[in-house]
């Protein structure tokens, strides 16, 4: 993952999960199977923070030269991730 990228709903920038990642990642596991198990997402995880990201040409003091960027928490975006690596093998 990109440490540039903006912050999520949560306000947790993605370098924290980085320089973590030896202690986060057993906590991240055990969560990503729980999820698996039970089959439930948790209601945080479902909430995003829109914003307006500039389209790469064009003038970026109109509205029309924007879209709707979804920032996700990084642990969701993690784990969608996996999942989508995981089906992309199938």
């Amino acid at each position: 993952m990109s440490v540039k990228r903006s912050l999520g709903p949560d306000g947790i920038p993605s370098y924290v999960y980085k320089g973590l990642r030896e202690f986060m990642t057993p906590l991240l596991r055990y969560i990503y199977n729980l999820i698996m198990k039970m089959k439930y997402v948790p209601k945080l995880w479902q909430i995003s923070k829109i914003t307006p990201f500039p389209k790469a040409k064009g003038d970026t003091n109109k509205i029309l030269e924007h879209r709707p960027t979804a920032l996700i928490l990084v642990p969701a975006k993690i784990f969608e991730s996996i999942l989508r690596n995981k089906l992309d093998r199938k």
